[in-house]
């Protein structure tokens, strides 16, 4: 299953997915530390584990304020986006960014946290309502240039 904001990259609030020949943001370095700070103002903790090539994410979360913390275990970089999904159908979803030339369902992007070097932490706090998201990469796989969510690696998310 699944898997937010590195202090040293902004959140983004739109979607960019780079074609497979477009070279990958330089990974971020983000702190334990850092994490650990940020989860004192924020009610709820979601811990969200990124692996090659999917997410490690509880099913569902409450409604409202949240840290997410994310911890990239794989041997490559990976990226967080979160989307709300307009239509709340996760499998469709799911269907559509792993099949090579599928249209997205219509979203909204929710923020993003930008690209994790392997065996780093990041955070990202989000005020979530209630929908279903999808938490998904878009960073290329660095020997064949395949989209991570192509590969799979795409999780969804019910906010109750």
């Amino acid at each position: 299953m699944g898997s937010a904001v590195a202090e040293s990259r902004a959140p983004t609030s739109t979607i960019d997915a780079p074609s497979a020949n477009t070279a990958s943001p330089a990974p971020a370095d983000v702190t334990t530390s850092t994490a650990r700070a940020a989860t004192a103002t924020s009610k709820v903790v979601v811990a969200v584990t990124e692996r090659d090539f999917a997410f490690d994410v509880q099913a569902s979360v409450p409604a409202g304020e949240q840290t997410f913390v994310v911890t990239n275990v794989g041997a490559q970089a990976h990226e967080m986006i979160v989307a709300r999904l307009n239509d709340g159908d996760f499998e469709r979803a799911r269907v559509a960014f792993t099949t090579p030339g599928g249209a997205p369902p219509p979203l909204t992007a929710v923020k993003s946290l930008g690209a994790m070097r392997p065996t780093t932490t990041g955070q990202v706090m989000l005020n979530l309502t209630p929908g279903t998201y999808a938490l998904f990469c878009f960073l290329p796989d660095p020997t064949t240039g395949t989209l991570h969510v192509l590969l799979g690696m795409v999780a969804g998310l019910t906010v109750e």
